[in-house]
């Protein structure tokens, strides 16, 4: 989060929802645990 955060000019700490959001909607996937969490895009789902 502190590297989005720097890069848009916000807050770590103002990320934390919309990242629970996109994690919940699939867009993103997390791993690891507290100060460690890394998140991860996932791949566009092709539609046809």
């Amino acid at each position: 989060m502190p590297v989005l955060a720097a890069r848009v000019g916000g807050k770590p700490r103002a990320l934390q929802r919309p990242m629970m959001h996109l994690e919940a909607t699939g867009r993103v996937r997390s791993a690891g645990e507290r100060n460690f969490t890394r998140f991860f895009p996932m791949a566009a789902a092709k539609v046809a």
